[in-house]
């Protein structure tokens, strides 16, 4: 009688232990992605998965490269992740080691520059960019300059030509509708007529901040701030654009920035404000003007012919040519010489030069107005550079303008040269 007894226990534990056993597979948690809250992202940017089983999950990747930063919310069910900085484009996928998930689409990672070289160059050189994610780059810029001719060799570089009128800018690039910007920039050589104009104002703006504090036991910190921010304005392009070797600009920043912090110490007084102030930028107004009077700058407005004698030391000169204008036709309904002849044509450009070298510069003079009805204004003159060493510049003039008679059209303007050296 027992032994009936004994197998009906054995088959009741049996039973509870594999419902038991039943339980615990059912209970089991596998991870499954049902979406991530977005498909286009900046490089390091975060994001949110949504889905099921995150429990256990040990590891978070996109396309192959490891997330190291995530965090799982078991109430939402949601993993919370940022991107690192090297992420490319690809599918989203979580582990728990032994089953994985994989996002429903693609996430597409923005373009990150890594850096470029060569990191100084001249208009026409080809730079090489390297990053991440450039296949998709649809536009290349060097600061507001949009860069037409640029090349994708690879995901990871790409390549542009270093357009005539670049300045030293950052690199841009951009995407799936992100951007991406060089943390460095391409240093390019300024333009010596825009280094002088520079220079010029920056003289112009010392000499008012010196007349700010001069003398004064009260100090207008409103004109001398005005100024100096003017002034800063104007260097820190300078520094920018020239070489470690220019250290004037970097005394000059330095002594103006001294002059800021004396103005604004609540400890001096006025007149040791002026007196330590000026003595920092009468500092900074002999580094400037020594880089200034450097330069050299020679206009021609005058119609006739001269003679430029190349300066010692000088190798290259910028010149900037425009030809006369034509003349103006009559316009007799409203007794004035309202038909405008067309403006000279302008040229500018950089030309190697060497000491001694004679330029001949020859300025046009405007074009006489028309007087007669039916004929046109006559067409202005061509203003040339020229020379032996080769330099040949003409900057040909405007057309004139017809007229209906009853009187005559206004001469056109004289035509124009600029040397910069």
């Amino acid at each position: 009688m027992k032994r009936p007894t004994v197998f009906i226990v054995v088959t009741v534990l049996a039973s509870q232990l594999l419902g038991v056993c039943a339980q615990a597979q059912i209970s089991i948690a596998i991870p499954e992605i049902k979406s991530l809250n977005r498909y286009r992202i900046e490089p390091s940017g975060e994001f949110t998965i949504t889905g099921t089983g995150f429990e256990n999950v040990i590891s978070v990747e996109i396309n192959g490269v490891h997330i190291s930063k995530y965090e799982i919310n078991k109430n939402d069910h949601a993993i919370t992740a940022m991107l690192p900085a090297s992420a490319t484009s690809g599918y989203v996928t979580v582990s728990d080691g032994t089953y994985s998930s994989q996002s429903p689409k693609v996430m597409i990672v923005g373009p990150t520059i890594v850096g470029f070289s060569p990191q100084a160059v001249t208009p026409g050189l080809t730079v090489t960019v390297s990053g991440l994610n450039f296949s998709d780059v649809t536009e290349v810029n060097l600061g507001s300059e949009q860069i037409n001719d640029f090349t994708v060799s690879s995901p990871t570089t790409l390549t542009f030509a270093v357009p005539e009128k670049a300045a030293t800018s950052l690199i841009g690039v951009h995407a799936n509708g992100m951007s991406a910007t060089s943390t460095d920039y391409l240093q390019l050589p300024m333009p010596v007529q825009l280094e002088y104009k520079l220079l010029k104002r920056a003289i112009a703006y010392l000499d008012l901040a010196v007349k700010a504090v001069r003398g004064k036991s009260s100090i207008s910190n409103d004109n001398f701030n005005t100024a100096i921010g003017l002034l800063n304005r104007t260097l820190i392009p300078l520094a920018r654009y020239l070489s470690a070797e220019s250290t004037w600009v970097n005394d000059a920043l330095t002594a103006i920035n001294g002059a800021i912090q004396i103005l604004n110490s609540p400890t001096l007084t006025a007149t040791d404000k002026s007196s330590q102030a000026l003595e920092l930028l009468a500092a900074a107004l002999t580094d400037v003007t020594n880089e200034y009077q450097s330069f050299g700058y020679k206009e021609y407005t005058d119609p006739g012919t001269y003679l430029f004698i190349v300066r010692d030391g000088t190798t290259s000169v910028y010149i900037q040519a425009r030809g006369g204008d034509g003349g103006d036709g009559y316009d007799s309904d409203n007794n004035t010489a309202d038909f405008q002849g067309d403006g000279g044509e302008s040229k500018s450009g950089t030309y190697t030069v060497t000491p001694g070298e004679i330029l001949t510069v020859t300025v046009s003079a405007g074009a006489a107005g028309n007087c007669d009805d039916g004929d046109g204004g006559h067409g202005g003159g061509v203003s040339v550079i020229s020379s032996i060493g080769g330099i040949d510049i003409q900057a040909h003039g405007g057309g004139g303008a017809g007229g209906d008679g009853g009187g005559c059209g206004s001469k056109g303007g004289n035509g124009k040269l600029n040397i910069y050296w």
